[in-house]
This record gives C-alpha cells, structure tokens and sequence, in this order.
C-alpha cells in the first residue's frame, strides 16, 4: 500500500548528479515566461519570487487579468496581493485565460472526459479540477513563506504554496560498454545471465504500437536523432507550424511537437549538459523508443510507440513545479497514455499530487523514478514517485547482477518493483550514445513495457495495465522486502503472465466524523485480471461495487477490509479501527411550556438514562424530567411556589434521583426531595426565618457514595438590617445522611460584613470521601473573591486556597485517582480579558490550566472527567448567548527541543546528531503521519532514526527523531522538521534547524 506524507510545497526541479557520492550542482537558469534565477539563486531551495496558488471555486474572477488590472473582488485577496506586491499571475491551465471560473472548470472537465473516450477509460465520477491555479510572481524582497502561510489562511484560498527543490534521479557514469545487458543480459557485462527484463522474449509477442504516446516530461528530447526521429510524436491539429496561430485551440501556438515550458516556446529541445555529461530526456527517450531493427545505435524497449517531448528543465538544470504541472495537463489534453518522469525530491506539492490525479482521471499511467539517496521511502518519502494516486507506478534501480543498485530508493510499500538502472547504453543529444545510471534510467525501462502491453491489448484499463507491469515481475530476494513486489520488471510476463495475485489496497474520504455519515470508499487496489470486489464496512453491511458510498448510522470504530480477486488469486485488506464514528451533538425540546426558569441540573444513571431537575419561573414549582422511559417526561417535584435559583441533581446505583433545590416563600429553606421510596418525599435541611428587615437565600450542591448515602454542600447566606446599616453572615455547611438522618456540620462561618461565602460544589471520591470546592471574600476590596478547597479525607476536615483573587467558582470533580479538578473563571478585573480555568492537585500541589481567554466568558462552568481522566467544562459565552463546551481529550503534540542550533560545520562534514522527543501531552491518542524536512534549506540537514512516521502515541507517549547537519556550502542555512500528526490545534508541528557551513578545512587553521 502507497502512503503519501503531506508536506506543504511546490517543487522547484533542479538536475544534479551523483559522482563519487559527492551532489553537484549545475549552473545559472535562463530567462523564460517566467522569472528565472542566477547560477547563485539555483542553489537556493525553493523559488525566490514566486509562489503557488489554488483559488476556490467560489472565486469567478479570473486572476490574471484581474491582478492585472487591479480589480481583485476579494477584499481579502486584494488586500495580500498588494502587501506581497503581486506583480503578475499566470493559470496553470493554459485554457483558462479569459474565462470565468465557471467556464474554466467546465472547459478543464471536458479535456478530462475527452481524455478518458480517447483512452478507453470509464467515465463519469470526481474529477481533480485545476482550472482555478495560478502561478503568483512577487517584488524581489518578499518573504515567500510568510506569503505561502498568509494566501494558506485565506477564506478564498484552497491551497497555496512555494517552490521547493527536487534533484533529477540520473547519475552519468563513464562510457565503458556497449552491450544492452538490461534488455537481454548474456553476462556480456560480467553480471548474472538473464539479470534482464526479457525483451527479446517479448518482442516475438508485441514491438509496440504507433498510436501510443508516452511523454516524456524532462529536459526535452533530441527530437532529430537517428535513432528517435522516427518515433516521435507530432501534433496533427497544427495545420502549419509556423503561422503563429493556434489551429487546435489548446493554448499552445505552433505545438507542433511538443512544447517547452521552461522557455515558453514550440521547441523541446534536449539542450541540458553539464561537464561532459549531457542530455536526459534523450537517454530515457532512447531506451524507452529508439527505433528498433534499422541497423543503428540502439534498440528501445518499444520499437514503435511515440515519444511527446515536454521540456521544462533548463540547460542548467533548473524548473519550476509549475511548469511540471502544465506539462502534465498538456500531455493529459494531447493524448499520452503513459508519462515518464525521471526527477524528485523530498517536498510535498499538492499542485503536483492534484495534476497526478487528474492524469489518473484521464486514463493516464504516471510512472516515476524512486530516487537516488539509498533511503528508505517508506521513511523519507521521494515525490512525485510516493504520491498516492491509483496511476503512480514507482521504479527502483538494479544492476547486471540483478541486486538492488547501491544507490537505489527502496521502500516496502511506497516503491512497486525494480528494473535496470546501472550502465545503461542509450541516445545522447546530437545522433550520440552514451552509459547512464540512476533510478531514472530504471524508470524508462517500465514506461517502455508499459507501452507494449497498452499496444498489445489497447482496451486495458490504466489499473489493468498497472497490474500487468508490476504484478509479473521476476521475484529477487535482493528486492524482497524493498519493494512492494520484491521483483523485477519482466516484459515478456507484463505481456503473458503468469500474473500475481492482486494487492488490495483502499483509501477513504473521511476517517473520523460524527454520525449519521456517508463516506466514499475509494478502491486503490493492484490487479492484473477481471477483478471482484467484496467490501466488509464492519457494521454487519457489505459491498461487491468497485469504490463503493456507505453510510454509518451508529457511533463507534469500525474495522472496514476489501477483498479483491480475480482470476489470479485474492487478498484481502484490512484497517483495523480506520473508521471512527462520534456523536453529533443533538438538540431537543424537552420542556415546551415557556416558563422553565434559568438554571438547570443533570444527572445519568448507571443505564445512562438522562435526569433533569430545573425549576418553573412562572409559578416557582420545582420540576424533573426523564427520558428514561423512552421519551421524555415530566413531572412537579414541589408545586409550593418560591422554587429559584440553584437546583442540583443526583441519581444513585437503583436510579432513584435525589434533587436539593432552596425556597423562598414566607421563609428561606434548603430542601430535599427524593423518590426513593416510590414517589416524591420532600424535606426541609434548614431554614432562614424572613422577616422584614432579616432574610437569606442558600446555594447547595449533592452527590451519592457508593452506598447509595446522600452528601450536600451549602452555603448558607444571611442578611439583616437595623435601620443604621446592613449585616451580612455567611456559612460553608456540609448535611449528609449517612448514618439514617441528616448530620449537618459547618466547614467555614459565619463570615460577616464584606465577607462571604457564594457557589459551592461537591464531589465523593472512589472511598467516599468527601471534596468541596466553593467561591468566598473576605474583604469589602473589589476582585478579592477566591476558590477554596476542603474535603474530609485525612478523618477530619482540612481548607485551603486554590485561586484568587478575581475569580468566580464553577464546580468540582475527582478523577480515577481521587485527585481533584476545580473550574473556575479568573482574571475577572475591570476591563480584563476573563479566563476560564481549572485547576488540578493531582502533582501533589494545585496547578492551573488557561482553557478559553476570550473576552465573552461568563462566569460560570461546570466541569466533569471521563473514564480516561480527560477534563470536559461546559461554560456561558455572554455576549452571544451561546452554551460552550472545552475538552482536552485530544492530542496535543510537543518536541523537546522545539529547535536547534547545529553550530560551525565544515563543508562536507556531518555534524553530531540531535535528538529530538515528541511527546503527547493530550488525553486521546496522538497519530503521527510522516517526518520530513521542508523549509528554505531542507538538503542541507538529514533525518536519521526516526522513530516517529507512522506511530501512536497514548496519553504522556513519546518517540524520538534524530537529525544531522551536512552543508555543502557555506554560509547560513535554514529548515525544519515537518511532523503531520493529529492534534486538532498543531496539524503540522515543525522543528526549527539552523546550521552554518564553514570551509573544510577550518578547523585545521584554528588548530
């Protein structure tokens, strides 16, 4: 199974060989449509003065012209064009000029279907729109990361994203032999005999087909050499290639053999050298189509088929992602069947990964070199070779011997299978020939055979055909366990079988959603056959369509595995828990009559029915309601009158409910009603005789031990008045009734004037002890409020502070280890921002946590602890009325260090490494995607160790990464560490790395 790691980028392609293990960069770029560098900027690693951009569809306009006239309708947009200084921007879709988005995306999926009727693919479903992408070019001076995190953060921006780096993956090598070992291996070259892809074999089967079109997306093709000419593709809708007019209206004047993107003309000319090396797409065009039996140079693996050359590498060895992209689109509109790209690198682009897409959409094989670093892409990814589209075929290298070559990627699941890659004999530009090796050498080898199975039964689809090339591979044991295959391309296999099983595989549009949901299941599997598929989503419903829609109507995790077989064999994938399902918070009346007071009190039993106690603010009755039954019921607890304020609800193990509720009619009580015994029996806890000049009001919470016995907190308030001034006294009482009868004790009072006791709640932790947590003042100062804290857990009752002063109490809980958790809003001086908080003494001392500063918090909160000790708070947003709930029962994702410095470092030289931890912080599960290094220098530093990619994290786990510093020049560098994971608040967490490269031989100078 392919994984893809997201990485936020635009790739900058940039050729460089590999000689003596040593990368050497090639020089300056030249001038073109758009901006180009100098010899020094070509060492920079992504683009100085451009960037990327996805608009969404809901933006009409086309950019182009409007950031040419100054007529950005998004104030927004208009508002970063002109803090970016946005000089110019170009669509990626060259159809697009002049169009509204409407008309661009209707223009863009019409070249789709077109594609897909010329190709024999199936019609119909999602098709990947480009039609809405631009090209941005800024000021010189602009920083493009900032302007990629700012366009990124637009409400009209669906993606935005700079240009990074990718090297080539060809390594040139010494003209020494002459024989073509990889097509027919004799030992010729000392290897293995039959070291070789078999194509005689297949030859006596199928030499290739006219009508196919593999492009070959690179430095362009030496379109004129002996051995090519024949075979190269033209453009018959140009009528006359040189009128300046385009005939075929795809955007393109005088196309008439390709194009060149880099330069933005007709001419795809192979034009790249370097020392005495040169030439790249010629070599890959050379083994994938030279002319075969015309008694020159060489013979390719397809005699017949045509090469589209698309260039949009420079001489120099420098291009922009986006011109890749534009290739790409082009090759999907002129009718390639089969692209060959022979470059990558570490960067994620999700412009790149969309072009892929919309290729695989069409009909459209994407085959793509593995990389040239000895790394292990399942680790370190390579793009474009570890995207995960269905069409992405990528290619290891091997040698005479049929071992892995040295410097081959490899990868278990991310590369398909190898082909040979070392010494390989093929077109030079200007009618010559000349040895390569590199995984793009190996990559031609695939595209070619690929082209002989399509030529050999046209009616394939792009999945059957994938399934052909790499489900017939030679099986090596130098391959097993490096490539998902472990084998070697066989031509004459692809061509007759035997074929291997298939290799199940699925991907889903949604993985974690609240319930009722509809997810699309997309099918990704490897087969060679007539395939069938049997889906088990894991909630008892099964599927036989291809990429079925399901719909989940229970909460849960669902284990969801596909089963595809054909007339080859079967396999079965399966995802253990890939579906995870929530609750939708839901909404219900369940008291209609339009008088039920402010507060209310909940509670659930051990069956999980719902309990309410609240009060009726007409009539000041006490009421309940439960569900309990199956539907909502009500019923008036106490229809006395004088029913307000607080009510507080419990529910003990039989499910009889207990409520403490204060009345306030002639007098003042506290009151508790229970229907224990079958039916409501109230009782009077304590009373405040009111007279005229003397009253009071009480505040209570309850809870229920493991017996079953009831425990109350109160506060007990009084006020009085003697025509001189007003009196206050104030109470903390605790009642319980434990013992057969109600035993009340004072744990605080009488406090008098300017002093007070207000909101109390009470907890019972696993051995009945008790917890209480209430707000007081002690002084008539304003904000000299506190939260304090008393419980009976040592025998006898202890007090202390927990928060203050400012502050207004919520309530109180006790998790799985009896340590207290108390939430409270502080901060509440005039003219300050409130913060809602809580409170923890589970390290031994109180400790406080910020959960929400904005400046529309009330005052109070209510918290609770699930199972998993993870805190919940519910709590008042004032100023928009709104009910809001806080949690920290997600991930939270941190490293230690955030950064790091690497120091001098002499060139060449590799730095001692850092260790990095990453650690989960959070109360739920913390899962880590890939590890990759992005930023402006991301080849100067090396990831080793890392035991992070693809792991969970419980609660408090950790990993660890290593990274090292390699510069390869001097002066200041810069990148970061990029972990894809799930905390909802860092999505992405990025490590900062610095290192300066130094001369390499500095540090004997200071010695």
């Amino acid at each position: 199974m392919k994984n893809s790691t997201r990485v936020t980028g635009c790739l900058l392609i940039f050729l460089a060989f590999l000689v003596l293990g040593n990368v050497l960069i090639a020089g300056e770029t030249f001038s073109s449509d758009f901006p180009k560098t100098s010899a020094q900027d070509v060492k920079a690693e992504y683009a100085p003065d451009e960037l990327i951009v996805k608009f969404k569809s809901t933006v009409q306009q086309d950019m182009a012209a409007a950031i040419l006239t100054n007529s950005v309708t998004e104030s927004s947009l208009a508002e970063l064009n002109k803090k970016h200084r946005v000089k110019k921007a170009t669509p990626l879709f060259r159809k697009r000029s002049g169009k509204t988005t409407g008309e661009a995306s209707k223009s863009f999926q019409a070249m789709i279907e077109k594609a897909r009727s010329t190709r024999g693919a199936p019609g119909g479903g999602k098709i990947t729109d480009l039609s809405n992408i631009y090209v941005l070019r800024v000021e010189e001076g602009v920083d493009i990361l900032l302007a990629v995190k700012e366009y990124s953060g637009d409400p009209n921006v669906e993606y935005a994203e700079p240009n990074y780096i990718v090297h080539a993956d060809v390594i040139p090598n010494d003209p020494s032999f002459s024989e073509l070992w990889g097509l027919n291996n004799t030992g010729q070259t000392g290897g293995v005999p039959d070291a070789d892809i078999d194509a005689p074999n297949a030859w006596d089967i199928e030499m290739g087909s006219s009508s196919v079109v593999v492009a070959v997306i690179d430095t362009g093709v030496d379109y004129n050499h002996e051995d090519l000419a024949a075979n190269m593709w033209t453009n018959t809708g140009e009528t006359n290639c040189a009128d300046g007019i385009d005939n075929d209206g795809n955007g393109y004047i005088d196309d008439c053999r390709g194009w060149d993107f880099y330069n933005n003309d007709n001419d795809p000319y192979d034009d790249y050298g370097y020392g005495n090396y040169y030439g790249h797409g010629t070599p890959c065009s050379g083994t994938i189509a030279a002319v075969g039996d015309n008694g020159i140079g060489v013979a390719g693996v397809n005699w017949n088929l045509r090469i589209m050359p698309l260039k949009f590498i420079s001489a120099r060895g420098a291009g922009y992602i986006s011109d890749a992209v534009t290739a790409i689109l082009y090759a999907t509109d002129m009718g390639a069947r089969v692209m060959n790209i022979s470059w990558g690198g570490v960067n994620y682009s999700r412009s790149m990964e969309d072009a892929i897409q919309a290729a695989n959409d069409a009909g459209i094989l994407f085959i793509a070199a593995a990389g040239n670093s000895s790394s292990d892409n399942d680790k370190y990814p390579h793009y474009p070779s570890s995207y995960d589209t269905p069409n992405v075929i990528a290619v290891a290298a091997t040698d005479h011997n049929d071992e892995l070559a040295a410097f081959s990627d490899y990868g278990a699941t991310t590369v398909d299978l190898g082909a040979p890659g070392v010494s390989i004999y093929s077109t030079l530009p200007g009618n010559s020939y000349g040895y390569f090796r590199g995984t793009s050498m190996a990559t031609p080898y695939v595209a070619g055979v690929a082209g002989l199975v399509i030529s050999n039964n046209p009616s394939l689809s792009t999945a059957e055909v994938k399934g052909r090339v790499i489900l017939s591979v030679d099986p090596l044991s130098s391959l097993d366990g490096k490539t998902l295959t472990g084998g070697r391309l066989n031509a004459l296999n692809a061509l007759t079988g035997p074929y291997n099983p298939p290799i199940a595989n699925f991907s889903a549009e949604y993985t974690s959603v609240p319930t009722p949901v509809t997810v699309q299941f997309t099918e990704l599997s490897i087969y060679a056959g007539s395939p069938a598929w049997h889906w088990d989503f894991g909630d008892g419903t099964f599927s036989a369509e291809r990429s079925p829609v399901h719909t989940y109507t229970a909460t849960g995790r669902y284990t969801v595995s596909l089963t595809v077989a054909d007339e080859y064999g079967s396999d079965t994938e399966t995802m253990t828990d890939f579906i995870l399902v929530g609750t939708r918070w839901m909404t219900e009346v369940v008291d209609s009559e339009g008088d039920v007071g402010e507060y209310s009190s909940i509670a659930l039993d051990l069956s999980d029915n719902v309990h309410i106690s609240y009060y009726d603010s007409t009539n000041g009755n006490l009421k309940y309601v439960t569900n309990a039954s199956g539907s909502w019921v009500a019923e008036t607890v106490d229809g006395s009158g004088g029913a307000r304020w607080f009510t507080s609800i419990a529910v003990d193990s039989l499910a009889n409910v207990h409520i403490i509720y204060s009345i306030s009619d002639i007098d003042s009580d506290l009151k508790y009603a229970t229907n224990a015994s079958g039916s409501w029996v109230i009782e009077t806890i304590e009373s405040i005789v009111e007279t005229e000049d003397r009253g009071g009001d009480f505040h209570a919470s309850i809870a229920v031990d493991s017996s079953d016995n009831v425990h109350i907190s109160y506060s007990r308030y009084e006020w009085e008045y003697d025509y001189y001034d007003w009196y206050t006294y104030s109470w903390l009482k605790y009642a319980t009734n434990a013992s057969g009868s109600w035993v009340k004790k004072v744990i605080e009072g009488p406090l008098g004037i300017y002093q007070g006791i207000g909101n109390t709640s009470i907890a019972i932790d696993s051995s009945d002890n008790v917890h209480i947590g209430y707000e007081a003042f002690y002084s008539h100062y304003a904000y000299s409020d506190s939260i304090n804290y008393a419980t009976n857990a040592s025998g006898s009752w202890t007090r202390e502070g927990v928060a203050g002063p400012a502050v207004s109490f919520g309530s109180i809980a006790v998790d799985s280890g009896d340590n207290v958790y108390i939430s409270y809003v502080g901060n509440l001086f005039y003219g300050a921002a409130p913060e809602l908080k809580y409170s923890t003494n589970a390290s031994g001392s109180w400790v406080a946590e910020t959960v929400d500063s904005e400046r529309d918090l009330g005052w109070g909160s209510s918290i609770a602890l699930d199972s998993g000790d993870n805190v919940h708070i519910s709590y008042y947003d004032f100023t928009n009325g709104d009910l809001k709930y806080a949690s920290n029962s997600v991930p939270d994702i941190s490293a230690t260090p955030a950064s790091h410095d690497f120091g001098s470092v002499p060139k060449e030289t590799t730095s001692p490494p850092a260790t990095f931890t990453i650690s989960n912080t959070g109360g739920a599960d913390l899962v880590i995607g890939g590890v990759y290094l992005t930023g402006a220098n991301p080849y100067q530093f090396r990831i080793r160790n890392d035991n992070c990619s693809g792991q969970t994290l419980a609660s408090s786990g950790s990993c660890t990464i290593e990274a090292v510093y390699r510069p390869t020049r001097r002066g200041t560098m810069y990148a970061e560490i990029g972990i894809g994971n799930n905390d909802p608040d860092t999505p992405t967490l990025y490590i900062e790395l610095t290192g300066m490269g130094v001369k390499k031989h500095k540090e004997h100078e200071e010695h």
